[in-house]
């Protein structure tokens, strides 16, 4: 019984911890505050750009459609 209530309590913290990630390919800025592309909610998560040789490039995070916090730009060694 302790195992299953340990394995339910692990997977829920794992789920619940989990955010969500897109490119910025999948988001549409309207006006100051950036949405999934089509939904009508502000986005909250993380939004990652890619070079033309599908290299991390960019990424921030976002809470309620503005960037929460400073974004990381990865440059080639």
């Amino acid at each position: 019984m302790k195992k299953i209530l340990l394995a339910l309590f692990v997977m829920c913290s794992v789920l619940s911890f989990s955010e969500k990630v897109i490119k910025t390919t999948d988001i549409e800025v309207k006006g100051d505050i950036t949405y999934e592309a089509g939904q009508n909610v502000p986005y909250t998560g993380v939004i990652e750009n890619y070079d033309e040789n599908g290299k991390l490039y960019a990424r921030g995070e976002f809470k309620n459609g503005i960037l929460n916090g400073s974004s990381k730009l990865f440059f080639p060694n």
